[in-house]
């Protein structure tokens, strides 16, 4: 069996499309899969034969800091060896495994890649602006929740729907930017 921890419902609609033959466990949130004993209660209760684990895959956010990130998941990758002993464990650090930053920021950098689409540019002044009221808001989750539901309409406000349909553009898996991560599933997933 092989799974992949992570920890948002974004990141997992992401990841669905490349692997569909992989459990996915939302951990809810980066300090989940940082913090042993959550990331241990959560598989145990899934996984009640860690024996059976073949691979597991951690996907997780940089944020901030991805040298102090890179070292909480470096630590959680030989706790979990211990727990799944025949596992094959492995890692990507969003943006790009070597650069502080998010998934959010990764898609925004795509999508920003379209000069054409005005909603971009009101999207990056939003940013700019509520960073100079608030500096602690969370710019990257604010304008691609923005983005997504510009593209909303009427009574159709179901953002979740928006982004699945944004990832399966070919704009956005096929972009450079997840090369490195695609290259890393499929081995995960072969």
């Amino acid at each position: 069996m092989k799974i992949i921890i992570t920890e948002g419902k974004k990141d997992i609609h992401f990841l669905k499309y490349f692997c569909k033959n992989a459990e996915i466990v939302d951990m809810k949130g980066k300090g989940n899969i940082a913090n042993y004993s959550n990331l241990l209660k959560t598989l145990n209760a899934k996984f009640l034969k860690p024996e059976e684990i073949t691979n597991i895959l951690i996907i997780c956010d940089a944020d901030d800091d991805f040298n102090d990130t890179k070292t909480k998941i470096e630590t959680t990758k030989s706790k979990i060896k211990e727990w799944a002993k025949s596992s094959i464990i492995d890692s990507h650090i969003f943006p790009d495994n070597k650069n502080n930053g998010c998934f959010e920021d990764s898609i925004m950098q795509i999508l920003k890649k379209d000069k054409k689409d005005e909603r971009i540019i009101c999207i990056e002044n939003l940013g700019e602006c509520m960073k100079n009221i608030d500096n602690k808001i969370d710019l990257p989750k604010l304008k691609l929740g923005t983005y997504l539901y510009s593209k909303t309409t009427g009574s159709n406000r179901n953002v979740d729907e928006i982004f699945k349909k944004i990832i399966e553009d070919k704009k956005i898996i096929e972009d450079d930017l997840f090369k490195e991560l695609k290259t890393k599933l499929q081995t995960f997933i072969s």
